[in-house]
């Protein structure tokens, strides 16, 4: 059994901090009110795993800092049992002063140039 709360502890800005949700499209769609929902997210990740959705990442950059976030892009192939390997891009930010860093924002979407 996953223990999706202690792994995914992590996964947003924290209490007091700012951030934006982490959307994606289907499957396993996160989007407007649902994407913003931080509760949600250990349960979200179990369920992309028992599709054994993996990411492998094709490139990283990093964007420089804006206070204590650290901003990021990146290009990723999204694959599981209910999709054939896709390429998305996207973009986030980590939050710098926190230990551990945490994530504080992650947007993905389908490479336009892949479809």
């Amino acid at each position: 059994m996953l223990e999706t709360d202690e792994r995914c502890s992590s996964c947003g800005p924290g209490p007091g901090r700012a951030g934006n949700g982490t959307p994606t499209d289907k499957p396993g769609e996160r989007t407007n009110v649902t994407a913003d929902d931080r509760a949600g997210l250990g349960d979200y990740f179990a369920r992309r795993y028992v599709r054994g959705e993996e990411l492998s990442v094709l490139s990283f950059g990093v964007n420089g800092t804006n206070g204590e976030l650290g901003n990021f892009q990146f290009t990723l192939t999204r694959k599981a049992d209910d999709m054939v390997p896709t390429v998305y891009t996207g973009k986030g930010s980590v939050v710098c002063t926190t230990v551990p860093t945490t994530v504080g924002t992650w947007s993905m979407a389908r490479d336009p140039g892949s479809r």
